[in-house]
């Protein structure tokens, strides 16, 4: 992290931009001084790593906060959307958005409602998480089935668009396959 490139692209509101095919800095203010024009110029390279590590320190913290966060929407006379981040107290937010609602909704109607979108959000990560285990264990028995019998196996198929310009075909159906020697391989097979 340079703080001197991170100043620079805050002050400018400088993003990544495509241009004829080609990666560059888009500057969102007019404001910028000659000096630090050429300055962008000659560290192009490197203020585009910082903006894109920016990008990505950016889309880490939305993924946490999207996962922490319960969207319910309120039961009073009219119903509100109300986002709970549990990274902070909910109480406390459950009060504010009762304030703020105070004749549709109070504070203990505001909780009920909560438990019940975090206990049913609980519950579904719950059933992926079981449904992922499960398929990690047929995945493995497949693979032992491979290995054991010499021949591979298929581990899931699927049907996308066609890769290849070259063929006249608009549908792959692609097969991933367990190995006899314990790798995985994916072929595509077009249709005509």
């Amino acid at each position: 992290m340079n703080k001197e490139y991170r100043r620079l692209i805050k002050k400018h509101l400088m993003t990544m931009g495509v241009r004829s095919g080609k990666e560059g800095i888009i500057i969102g203010n007019n404001e910028i001084t000659d000096e630090e024009l050429l300055f962008v110029k000659a560290k192009r390279i490197e203020l585009m790593s910082e903006i894109k590590a920016i990008n990505l320190e950016k889309a880490a913290e939305e993924k946490v906060k999207r996962e922490a966060t319960v969207n319910f929407y309120s039961s009073g006379w009219e119903s509100h959307q109300i986002h709970i981040d549990t990274r902070y107290d909910i109480d406390t937010q459950l009060e504010k958005e009762a304030n703020y609602y105070p004749d549709d909704c109070t504070f203990e109607s505001l909780k009920n409602d909560f438990e019940k979108a975090f206990n049913k959000r609980k519950e579904e990560k719950e059933a992926v998480e079981k449904r992922a285990a499960k398929r990690k264990e047929e995945i493995a028995k497949i693979k032992e089935k491979a290995i054991a019998s010499g021949e591979k196996q298929t581990l899931d198929s699927w049907q996308t668009g066609c890769d290849d310009p070259d063929e006249e075909c608009n549908l792959d159906f692609v097969t991933k396959w367990a190995m006899p020697d314990g790798t995985e391989k994916i072929t595509r097979q077009h249709t005509w």
